[in-house]
């Protein structure tokens, strides 16, 4: 095989690119907002529908409905500053917060979207969606052990300091 045909299967294949989206816990997204009125509508891959806890997908303004309605409250001003700043900057954006899933209990999101296009009456906003909980556990597993070695230095000097 040539270099341009290894380079098309490692960087240009749908299916590889498929692969990692699931194997890294990554549902892509779109974003109807209406100019006009308050509806939101949510376009959602079968990974997103997944990391959503949906069998299926719903109607796209439902869609929207029930992933606002699993943004922990005190994550949701996080979230709406988030939406408010993709269209602001049109530029990519990205946010962490946690979200209730109906059948994993409360994880970590890691979100990232931007302003795809705009018409007369609505914002397009395109986005991936990923289950971050297994990095999130190990972030704090490492601020525990900080915390656990600041310690123990502390009642070290402290001894040292007595003898």
């Amino acid at each position: 095989m040539d270099s341009s045909g290894l380079k098309e299967d490692i960087f240009y294949s749908s299916s590889w690119m498929q692969e990692i989206l699931e194997i890294s816990n990554i549902g892509l997204w779109l974003l109807e907002i209406n100019k006009n009125n308050t509806d939101v509508r949510l376009y959602a891959d079968d990974k997103m529908l997944e990391l959503l806890g949906l069998q299926k997908s719903l109607s796209l303004e439902d869609n929207y409905k029930h992933f606002a309605q699993g943004v922990l409250a005190e994550d949701l001003e996080i979230v709406q500053k988030y939406i408010e700043q993709m269209l602001t900057t049109k530029r990519l954006v990205e946010v962490q917060y946690r979200w209730k899933h109906p059948w994993w209990g409360t994880i970590f999101i890691r979100c990232s979207g931007k302003l795809y296009k705009e018409d007369d009456n609505a914002y397009y906003i395109r986005g991936y969606h990923q289950n971050a909980s297994d990095v999130e556990v190990l972030r704090q597993a490492n601020i525990e052990k900080s915390r656990q070695l600041i310690e123990v230095v502390r009642k070290r000097d402290y001894y040292d300091e007595l003898f």
